[in-house]
């Protein structure tokens, strides 16, 4: 993955010795320094085949969906069990150096990697948009008649970040 990753910052021009240094921080120290590592799959075989590319599309974002909602489950028991987890997008950007190395059926799509063990620091939370931001009632954007009580409420959630 490392190499991959190293090859791609090359590309976009970042220089040889800060790519390295990134590649040996972000990649190989975390996953060789952390006690458990959690390769995501989805896999590809478990999807309902359409006819349509329409339907087939929604398919393959559900199974995407369920996969992130694996994730995020996994990462809220380990906090809850006070022990530090990070998701990693990065087998999405070499699925197939990942599926060779642990030798993955072809129809296994690697989604992300999740290391779970001590944490090494507390940082504080990062500030929240406030709600009002990111969540509206009945349509987008939110409008002053919008908040009337008189109404059967529909969310519309915007990009929680």
């Amino acid at each position: 993955m490392g190499r991959v990753w190293l090859s791609d910052m090359l590309k976009d021009g970042v220089a040889r010795e800060e790519a390295e240094a990134m590649v040996k921080l972000r990649t190989w120290n975390r996953i060789t320094n952390s006690p458990v590592v959690i390769i995501a799959c989805l896999d590809a075989s478990d999807v309902r085949k359409f006819s349509d590319v329409r339907r087939q599309k929604a398919e393959y974002l559900m199974a995407v969906q369920s996969v992130a909602a694996y994730i995020q489950t996994l990462i809220l028991t380990a906090y809850d069990r006070e022990l530090g987890a990070c998701w990693l997008c990065t087998p999405l950007f070499c699925q197939s150096a990942v599926r060779k190395v642990l030798r993955l059926p072809k129809t296994f799509e690697p989604q992300a990697m999740i290391i779970i063990g001590q944490p090494d620091e507390k940082p504080t939370p990062p500030q929240r948009k406030p709600l009002h931001e990111i969540f509206m009632l009945n349509h987008w954007p939110r409008q002053e008649a919008d908040l009337s009580i008189d109404q059967a409420p529909f969310l519309v959630a915007g990009m929680l970040i």
